[in-house]
């Protein structure tokens, strides 16, 4: 992470970029994994226009060739933050806003400028929400894949939606920080979340990054997102 920070900080500073006011990191080079995949930047960006994208596109080009790995990027427009709707549902990020926040203000990765997100307070019952909705959504994006597009990545996928399953899974149950799971913490997951003890060695070969069979992790996948929506009618439906 030494060298993102060093080389986005170059490019800002050389190209005058001012109005790019943080960069957050998320997913793996967040997580501090010795083998970081795609990089995943989330930039707080003033003056939101389309010569202002533009030169982003620049900064992802310039990454890609640095640090030899694909980059994402998610551009968060300060206008959102000064009028206190960051933590609102007009918050636009895809399908998920607290939880996209959450993750972002628990691996607290600020890669460039100023801190934005100390402070920022997240309702039980938002943050529940989102775990199922996603859950939900997992299945639904394997559905797709199988039936659309099915290729040598799908068994891939699987495996790595049957762990986000497992983060939403474990913040559902009160978990602050699941992120940093690995396989030796089977028995910690099955303490808070019992009903996929059946599970138990497929989630020791899922921390692991290990190859399964695309039935076994749609299956848990669904079997978790069932546990969540039972949870939240049982907590939430009145």
């Amino acid at each position: 992470m030494i060298k993102t920070k060093k080389e986005i900080s170059k490019f800002i500073l050389d190209n005058g970029m001012s109005n790019i006011v943080s960069i957050y990191g998320i997913g793996s080079i967040a997580k501090k994994k010795d083998n970081v995949g795609d990089i995943d930047l989330n930039i707080f960006l003033d003056n939101c226009d389309y010569d202002s994208i533009v030169q982003i596109n620049s900064l992802k080009l310039y990454l890609k060739e640095k640090l030899e790995k694909d980059i994402d990027f998610n551009i968060i427009d300060m206008s959102i933050v000064r009028d206190n709707l960051l933590e609102s549902d007009i918050f636009p990020h895809k399908n998920r806003h607290s939880l996209f926040l959450y993750e972002l203000s628990i691996l607290d990765c600020l890669i460039y400028g100023e801190p934005l997100l100390d402070g920022i307070k997240f309702d039980k019952e938002d943050l529940k929400k989102e775990c199922v909705k996603l859950t939900l959504t997992l299945v639904q994006r394997l559905n797709k894949e199988m039936l659309t597009k099915m290729s040598d990545r799908t068994p891939i996928n699987g495996r790595k939606f049957s762990k986000y399953a497992i983060e939403f899974a474990m913040i559902s149950r009160g978990i602050k920080n699941p992120y940093f799971l690995s396989s030796s913490e089977v028995t910690n997951v099955l303490q808070v979340i019992p009903e996929i003890s059946e599970y138990s060695e497929l989630m020791e070969d899922i921390l692991n990054c290990k190859t399964i069979p695309l039935r076994d992790s749609y299956n848990f996948i669904r079997h978790v997102s069932l546990i969540l929506k039972a949870d939240y009618i049982k907590e939430f439906s009145k």
